[in-house]
């Protein structure tokens, strides 16, 4: 899914949390051609919610703080 605006609603739905575009997920080149490397942090320190019908992919290892949680509705796939 190519995106060319990022909108408070993606953020408060669960489909695009802060942390995501903090980490580097949300470059500044979204959806162009010019996004050659993307980054994610290796610790999770909020909870955070995959909603169903949607894929989120994380590069590994993930250090998930004890105090959190993910909840997966939709798919999860760390590499």
């Amino acid at each position: 899914m190519a995106l060319d605006k990022l909108t408070s609603d993606m953020i408060t739905d669960g489909t695009i949390v802060a942390a995501d575009i903090a980490a580097g997920a949300i470059g500044p080149n979204l959806g162009s051609s010019d996004e050659w490397i993307r980054t994610n942090s290796n610790q999770i320190n909020q909870d955070i919610t995959i909603p169903s019908g949607t894929n989120a992919l994380s590069v590994g290892p993930i250090n998930l703080n004890v105090a959190n949680s993910i909840t997966v509705n939709g798919v999860y796939t760390i590499i």
